[in-house]
């Protein structure tokens, strides 16, 4: 049995023996670890009754995610989602149309994971930075929720931010959309690990590891004002943002991700960060005005 990246990408087996050149060579870590995969060397792997030992397939496995943990930390790129954010915020969103709130994981998080079977436990990583995100269809679902769990249903401000429950007819794809757009939660800082996950179905429980990001580790979380919320005539751009930013603050306390019933993915406010990246975007509007204005 073979397990690979879902794009069944090859893999030189110089990548996998070497860490030094494992690291500098493969790109793009979000395509190899698309999927928390296990490579299985026939004659490597086989025991003295010449079947595979799944033992020591899973024990390589998470050495080369191992990897993936020293990529993020030494590559530098939260720094570079960081000044991606701030580009995006500063020009094309404009600071009185969006919410940005930073969340510091109070527990470890499980993105992307699904049944219980070492194929299927993965980690969302995003395709330009490998970092883990949140999508932010993810995000938006768990704010909904979070503002039903409170209030027992969704009152008429809910609608205007999330959006009608069910589809609308009309051709309009607009219609169905509510005013805020729930951007993907981004990672700025924090480590990765491995956990372990046991599936108590029939037979003897066979434990499984997966990959995590762990406690401490920040996302941010950014909330835009959409065409849907600018042309809203029931409430302000302020009260739509005021709404979403009140739901989302309410999802950090039930968890965000996987198994979250089970203590993952609970998030506290980190407003110190929240301030050191409002600062750094205002600086560079401020800076960009100094330019123009010479």
């Amino acid at each position: 049995m073979k397990y690979y990246t879902k794009a069944d990408i090859p893999i030189d087996k110089k990548y996998l023996t070497t860490k030094d050149v494992y690291i500098s060579k493969i790109e793009n870590m979000s395509l190899f670890y698309d999927k928390f995969f296990y490579i299985v060397d026939e004659k490597k792997h086989k025991n003295k009754k010449g079947k595979i030992d799944k033992k020591k397939v899973e024990k390589e496995a998470v050495e080369h995610y191992k990897y993936l943990q020293k990529y993020i930390n030494t590559q530098d790129v939260t720094k570079k989602v960081k000044d991606t954010i701030i580009r995006q915020l500063e020009s094309t969103i404009g600071t009185e149309n969006y919410r940005l709130i930073v969340g510091k994981l109070k527990s470890n998080m499980a993105v992307n994971l699904a049944a219980g079977v070492p194929e299927n436990t993965g980690i969302s990583l995003d395709r330009i930075t490998s970092t883990p995100y949140i999508y932010g269809s993810a995000v938006k679902g768990c704010s909904k929720h979070a503002s039903w769990h409170a209030k027992g249903s969704l009152d008429d401000l809910d609608i205007e931010v999330f959006g009608p429950n069910k589809k609308s007819n009309s051709d309009d794809s607009d219609s169905s959309k509510g005013g805020i757009s729930f951007l993907q939660g981004f990672f700025i800082g924090g480590t990765l690990g491995i956990d372990i996950l046991t599936p108590h179905t029939t037979g003897t429980p066979i434990p499984s590891k997966y990959p995590i990001v762990k406690m401490g580790s920040k996302f941010a979380f950014i909330l835009v004002l959409n065409s849907n919320g600018k042309r809203c005539k029931k409430y302000t751009p302020s009260q739509l943002l005021d709404r979403a930013e009140e739901s989302l603050l309410k999802a950090f306390e039930l968890g965000i991700g996987a198994k979250t019933s089970s203590g993952l993915g609970w998030f506290e406010r980190d407003e110190k960060e929240e301030s050191a990246i409002q600062y750094q975007i205002q600086k560079k509007i401020d800076d960009e005005k100094k330019k123009a204005a010479e």
